[in-house]
């Protein structure tokens, strides 16, 4: 099969993906493009796009994460569109151009697979991401530049969530409510309450509120939805990495944070981020335990990350999701915890349990080398086109 392969924005396993495609043997043609900012642009992108598919003549055009402005595109051009997507939620503000019948959308997150078939794209599918063990096999622990190990890691952002820039805004009583949606969903995994506190009269309360202040500022529900998600994130984060960090040699890989959180997290080491590669696999395979506090908007699915620590062979402490269940066994092939409380108690059983949590580790491992092969993915996706 001739694929065109359109390379957007740095992906992270944008080069795995093509790499599996020829290895598979499909012919496969990689171009790279911009990434559109504002309408102009959007249309810029799918002239060109439209141009290489008359040139080129493709079977499938293939993008990492959907691009509305390709599926118009292919759509013109009468081609199917294959995306498969490691972000969730998607960062899309038009819906239209999702309802072409030659899309063919994957999505990690069954739960948000869900909510867009509902709006009526019946073109999106949910597809579990994967992991190239054999990637992660040549890997050194060395490869993180260092000799050191660490107890415990955690490798991403610490989400500074725009929310504390408007919420300011709001009405005491708003933001009373904003404060009391915040805390519940802190108490809660595996499911995401705020889609159901944000409803109508609370969207357009705040929106009222927000219009006083600056007329033209009026967030959508995923847009409050979003910044409320990150939030949360943010203080489960911040929290945990400082309780764990004054009890373990913990390791921080993440952007430049502020002084603010230095002072909190005084006792954690900080290191600066990592490419997708070798160093970041190297970190999982260093540490004892990955910690993996998921973004909570991320309703049901398992995140990228979370499948490279266990394609590393590294050790996985998850916040709940509910998909876990349906590919692991919890504290067999990886653990997850529901409260900051079940956080503690498990890191200090596995710090004590070497026999244990190697073994855990290796069970992880196995399942993922098993059932989250790229290549059973593209096969599955591409499949799909000739029938």
């Amino acid at each position: 099969m001739k694929i065109l392969f359109c390379n957007i924005f740095k992906s992270y396993n944008g080069d795995i993906i093509a790499s599996k495609m020829k290895a598979l043997g499909h012919d496969v043609i990689e171009k790279t493009y911009f990434t559109p900012e504002g309408k102009e642009q959007e249309d810029l992108l799918v002239e060109k796009v439209f141009s290489d598919i008359k040139s080129i003549d493709p079977e499938v055009i293939f993008t990492v994460n959907v691009w509305p402005a390709v599926a118009k595109a292919c759509h013109d051009a009468d081609r199917n569109y294959v995306a498969w997507s490691y972000d969730s939620p998607q960062n899309l503000f038009d819906y239209e151009h999702l309802k072409y019948d030659t899309n063919h959308l994957y999505l990690f997150d069954r739960c948000e697979c869900e909510m867009l078939r509902a709006k009526g794209l019946d073109t999106v599918y949910h597809m579990p991401l994967a992991v190239d063990t054999d990637k992660w096999d040549k890997v050194r622990k060395s490869d993180k530049g260092n000799d050191e190990e660490f107890d415990i890691s955690f490798v991403g952002g610490l989400y500074e969530s725009t929310l504390s820039s408007f919420a300011g805004a709001l009405s005491q009583y708003n933001q009373g409510y904003l404060q009391s949606m915040i805390n519940v969903q802190q108490k809660i995994y595996g499911y995401y309450i705020i889609d159901d506190l944000l409803t109508d009269e609370v969207i357009r309360s705040f929106n009222d509120d927000f219009t006083k202040v600056k007329a033209d500022f009026t967030p959508s529900k995923e847009q409050l939805s979003y910044s409320i998600a990150t939030q949360v994130t943010h203080i489960e984060r911040v929290s945990l990495i400082k309780l764990l960090s004054d009890r373990y040699n913990f390791a921080l890989v993440t952007k430049d944070i502020s002084d603010e959180y230095k002072n909190i997290l005084s006792t954690t080491n900080v290191y600066a981020p990592v490419p997708y590669g070798n160093p970041m696999s190297a970190i999982f395979k260093s540490s004892k335990i990955n910690l993996n506090p998921t973004l909570r908007i991320i309703r049901s699915g398992i995140p990228l990350r979370a499948l490279d620590i266990l394609g590393s062979g590294g050790f996985l402490l998850s916040s709940y999701q509910e998909e876990y269940i349906d590919y692991f066994e919890p504290d067999k092939d990886i653990c997850l915890y529901s409260s900051y409380e079940e956080a503690l108690e498990k890191v200090d059983f596995y710090i004590r349990h070497d026999d244990i949590r190697k073994k855990v580790a290796l069970n992880g491992y196995e399942r993922v080398k098993a059932d989250f092969t790229y290549e059973d993915r593209i096969r599955i996706m591409l499949r799909e086109q000739r029938e």
